[in-house]
This record gives C-alpha cells, structure tokens and sequence, in this order.
C-alpha cells in the first residue's frame, strides 16, 4: 500500500511517541524505543510502510546530519582532549579490534576488501548511543568518561578515512582501480578542507553582517548539502561531506551560534536515523541465521 511522504513522516512520530515512553517505563534506553517502533511500522513489521526506497532517503539524511554534528564537535579544543594515554588507549583500541577481527574474518573465508571493509566496521562504536548512555549515567566528566570520550573522537576522525576505504573497496572489481578512487576521495578532501578554511569564513563574516537569523541557519544547511553534494559526486558518500562540512564549521568564530541554531533538530535527526534503522531490520534473516 502507498502512503504519501508526509503521512510516512506521521506514522514514525506516531511510532516514536508511543514506543519510546513504553521502553523508558521497561527501564530500557530510548533508542531500544526507536528500533523497535521503526521495525513495527516497516516492512518486516506490520508493513505500514513498505517503499524501501522513503526508508533508505531517511536513513541517509539521518547519517549526513548525525556526522554533520560529530564533524561540528571536533574543534581544536575538543581536539586536545585527545592527547596521552587516552589517545594510545584510543589507537590501540581501533588496532587490536582492526587487526582480531579482519584476522577472525579471513579464517571463514572472506576475501580481503570485504574482510577490511567489516573489520573496520566492527572496530568502531556509535557515538550516539555510547554518549547518550554516558550522559544518562552522568559518567561524562569522570575519568572513565573522559577516557571513552577520547576514544570516540578518535573513532569519529577514523570515520573519513574509514568511509574512503569503503568506496575504494567497493569499487576492487571493476575497471576503476581503487588506488585511483582512494586519491580521489583524498582530492576531494583535500579541497574541502581548503575551502573551508579560506572562504567558509569570509562567507559566514558576510552573513553575519546581515544579521538575519533564518538566512544563517540557511547560509549552514547549504554548506552541508554542498559539501555533500561534492563528495558523492566525487564517488564518496555524502555522509563523508556532512563530516568535513562539520569540521569545518567547527573552525570558524560561528561555531556555537550554529550549534544553537541546529541544536534543536538534532534529536530529530537521530530519531529518525534510529527508526529508519530499525525499519530495516528483517526478522526473518536474524531468526534463520540464528538457527544456523
């Protein structure tokens, strides 16, 4: 059955507002909420939604502005927090992880661009839920928090070169050589970067000068969406751009000004993301490869 987007959108808020206060009275994290209201309405569910194609659209968008927001935190000054035993702690952390698994997945047969690609899927944690769990616990300014906190920055700056070495992967049969495809991305980066630091300010400064409140939030969904546009266009993810579209930002004198502006959208964004994940979630694959 086809639903119109905008009835869609009304069925996950649905979802959400009745599943999410439901986990918290089971004494279960909220995002338990999300994924299990995501994976009613979906396809696998009661099949209220069912166009795989609206949930992929969601996800997507939930992912750029998720790493958008990660991008935006990682200022010089949260940047030092990296420093130390935790930065060792934080390395060896993604190595020895890196390392056991990719090991673990060539043993069972794997070949080697697909063995790297899980690995290095597996070596990473979500930012989300570990700080939203910390945060809920009121762990984030203990040591133990600070501690995971440089371990998930780092994982957060391993998120760029980890995404370029997907592409590269992905693209190990075919014509394109993946060398090719990883200094590509690299390019791509690099004049992001560039960017960013010698226009992005000036660009800002003027749009400040206007002082008109919407056409800043304006003046910042455009640089994501352009910096998105580009990456993929260069045969990366867009996710990749909303990452160094967040960096960037995080450089300039407006960086907190953009966090207020964004900052009430935020939740929204990781939501959805959630409830598009859970909506992917096919129950009869997880209960047939349990029984194998």
């Amino acid at each position: 059955m086809s639903h119109s987007v905008l009835f869609e959108l009304f069925l996950v808020l649905t979802a959400a507002v009745i599943a999410v206060p439901l986990a918290q009275k089971l004494h279960a994290n909220s995002i338990i909420g999300f994924l299990i209201g995501g994976f009613c309405i979906g396809p696998f569910g009661l099949g209220l939604i069912n166009d795989r194609e609206d949930i992929s659209t969601v996800a997507e968008l939930g992912v750029v502005f998720l790493l958008f927001m990660i991008g935006l935190e990682l200022s010089r000054e949260r940047l030092r927090v990296i420093g130390g035993r935790f930065a060792t702690l934080g390395f060896l952390q993604i190595a020895v992880t890196l390392a056991v698994m990719f090991g673990i997945l060539l043993l069972i047969s794997k070949d080697m661009p697909s063995s790297m690609v899980i690995a290095g899927a597996l070596a990473l944690s979500s930012t989300a839920i570990i700080l939203k769990q910390l945060s809920d616990e009121r762990q984030l300014h203990t040591r133990f928090g600070r501690a995971a906190l440089a371990i998930l920055l780092l994982q957060d700056v391993a998120v760029g070169p980890f995404l370029i070495m997907v592409q590269a992967a992905g693209k190990a049969g075919t014509e394109t050589s993946p060398w090719i495809s990883v200094l590509t991305g690299i390019g791509a980066v690099a004049i992001l970067l560039l960017v960013g630091r010698y226009l992005l300010p000036r660009l800002f400064r003027y749009i400040a000068a206007l002082k008109n409140p919407e056409l800043f939030a304006i003046g910042t969904l455009f640089v994501v969406l352009a910096a998105s546009t580009l990456t993929e266009a260069a045969g990366l993810s867009m996710a990749l751009g909303a990452f160094i579209a967040g960096v960037m930002l995080a450089e300039t004198e407006f960086r907190h000004q953009i966090e207020a502006d964004i900052s009430p959208f935020r939740g929204v964004f990781l939501s959805l993301f959630f409830m598009s994940v859970g909506m992917s979630v096919n129950a009869n694959v997880v209960i047939g490869e349990a029984g194998t």
